[in-house]
């Protein structure tokens, strides 16, 4: 909201930088104080998943984030944060062989009538 106020011309890639930059000034002032420096190893697994993480997780997701809320309802694309840890339960028991049991399926169904809920008109 503070920035819609600072940068009213809505320059989503101005605002995706700040926050990014925002939570990452955060993010190592937290790991100087919290964490041991000698648990700090830089490998290409590390790497690698730090520039997933920043390409898929953040730049990509935010700018898809930024431009929908443009396009669309702010409910519609609220519910995001409802459906996101649907699709991970599902891409991890088809990608990953992971367990679906009982009580995924009893978690699952709440957050999807709500989803259907919300949407029905």
């Amino acid at each position: 909201m503070v920035l819609r106020v600072w940068y009213n011309k809505n320059d989503s890639a101005m605002m995706l930088c700040l926050q990014i930059f925002a939570g990452a000034i955060v993010t190592i002032i937290a790991a100087i104080i919290f964490e041991p420096l000698s648990s700090f190893k830089l490998t290409t697994q590390s790497v690698g998943a730090l520039l997933y993480l920043a390409v898929f997780g953040s730049v990509l997701a935010f700018t898809g984030y930024y431009w929908l809320l443009k396009k669309i309802k702010v409910i519609s694309l609220s519910l995001i944060a409802f459906i996101t840890p649907i699709i991970a339960i599902g891409l991890g028991y088809f990608l990953m062989s992971e367990t679906f049991s009982a009580f995924t399926a009893f978690g699952s169904v709440p957050i999807l009538s709500g989803i259907i809920l919300v949407t029905k008109k």
